[in-house]
């Protein structure tokens, strides 16, 4: 019998092995009592496995919202940037323009999401809201702002996500090592209901898995 642990086998590996003992289990009046348990085990895995691929299409799709957000602040700064041009009539070293900008938007907001941007962002609507030599682009500020907290309210659900998606990560491991355990200490249970001297028939009620694929050398 070759003994299952966990980090060492995938769940997927310790679920086929333990749906197997359990079938196998299930087959002779002796060992049937044990089936149910040990295909318990496989169940849990199985849902256990569930929980955490519904939990990483959570976070993936967060994460395309969170691109889509993204997108959305940098087209709502489109007309304040225009408007900025015009106000400095197309002066490419107009003090106004750096004031507003420390950099460009196209540069500040190319990181999707970030400290960075959220500062810059900050520091435009600030200046837009304190300085008068700008009151005439003030209007483009609740559009910027409406994006922004859209945005950052959904990276703030994604975190959140994160984390559900770790605790149901540790829960599968938890869930898998389990599994070993219960396999691995049915077999003294096996060789008393069916024979200890009988070694085949013990052997065939834990599953073989196949002899890793040899690898093919490249041709020359």
């Amino acid at each position: 019998m070759r003994l299952l642990k966990h980090p060492g086998y995938t769940p997927e590996q310790v679920r086929k092995a333990l749906r197997y003992h359990a079938k196998r289990l299930k087959s002779r009046p002796a060992t049937k009592p044990f089936a149910k348990a040990i295909q318990t085990h496989a169940d849990t895995i199985r849902l256990a496995q569930d929980a955490v691929e519904d939990a990483d299409f959570d976070v993936q799709a967060a994460t395309g919202e969170i691109a889509v957000l993204d997108d959305d602040l940098g087209k709502a700064f489109r007309p304040l940037t225009l408007g900025l041009d015009q106000l400095v009539g197309g002066v490419a070293d107009d003090p106004r323009r750096r004031r507003l900008f420390a950099t460009t938007p196209s540069e500040a907001l190319k990181p999707t999401v970030g400290d960075d941007q959220s500062q810059f962002v900050d520091d435009v609507l600030k200046v837009l809201t304190n300085e008068g030599d700008f009151e005439t682009l003030k209007p483009h500020a609740a559009a910027i702002v409406a994006a922004h907290d859209a945005l950052k309210a959904k990276v703030a659900e994604r975190a959140g996500l994160r984390s559900t998606l770790a605790l149901a990560e540790s829960n599968l491991a938890k869930v898998v090592q389990a599994a070993c355990i219960a396999h691995n200490e049915s077999e003294p249970d096996v060789k008393k209901l069916v024979g200890a001297s009988n070694k085949k028939l013990v052997e065939s009620f834990f599953y073989k898995f196949p002899p890793a694929a040899k690898k093919v050398a490249a041709p020359e």
